[in-house]
């Protein structure tokens, strides 16, 4: 099964903040591959349906197929929307300073979220993709060249990306736990915290 997805990066730094604008893409005409992303049951994406852009610490970043991706901070203030065939092709520019202020280091790496709905909280199945190139150091100290182009490409390409749920990629497979349920959690959590608290 051949599949791609694109990031392109092009940075201009200035001190002391950086700007990176990433181009993402699941339609790569380079290669003549296109990859639709797809519900839970293998359909299309609705049109608008959202992609969100997140980004890693290098230290909590997945690097196998299946490992947490717990530690994935999306850009809330960055969301896009797909079309009814499933493709996806936008655009964004961040400044590290503004966009990114609760980072650690100055290398990320960045990563796509899909959602079966056009927000987080009405939907009802997500993915996520990242790979360790989609890596961007925000150092002005040796910075990139500028332009820097990635193109993604796994059955072409020297490393795969890593899926939240690799056994469905571009698919939202992964359920995403009903606000009763994970409220009954927490309230039962809480309940049992007060409990060992008045022991």
């Amino acid at each position: 099964m051949k599949y791609t997805l694109a990031l392109l990066l092009v940075t201009a730094a200035t001190a002391p903040a950086a700007t990176l604008t990433i181009v993402m893409s699941n339609n790569n005409n380079a290669f003549n591959l296109t990859n639709p992303f797809l519900d839970s049951t293998g359909s299309n994406l609705s049109s608008g349906d959202l992609v969100q852009l997140g980004y890693f610490e290098l230290a909590g970043a997945p690097v196998n197929n299946g490992d947490s991706f717990d530690s994935f901070v999306a850009v809330e203030s960055v969301s896009f929307a797909v079309g009814a065939d499933g493709k996806f092709t936008d655009q964004v520019t961040l400044d590290d300073s503004i966009d990114l202020p609760g980072t650690s280091s100055q290398t990320l790496q960045f990563g796509l979220r899909i959602f079966d709905a056009s927000t987080s909280a009405a939907a009802s199945f997500f993915n996520t993709v990242t790979d360790d190139e989609w890596q961007f150091s925000f150092s002005t100290a040796n910075p990139p060249p500028t332009p820097s182009e990635l193109n993604l490409v796994p059955n072409f390409g020297a490393t795969n990306p890593v899926w939240e749920n690799a056994g469905t990629p571009f698919q939202t497979s992964i359920a995403i736990p009903e606000p009763s349920t994970s409220l009954t959690a927490l309230l039962g959590l809480a309940l049992l915290t007060g409990k060992r608290r008045r022991k």
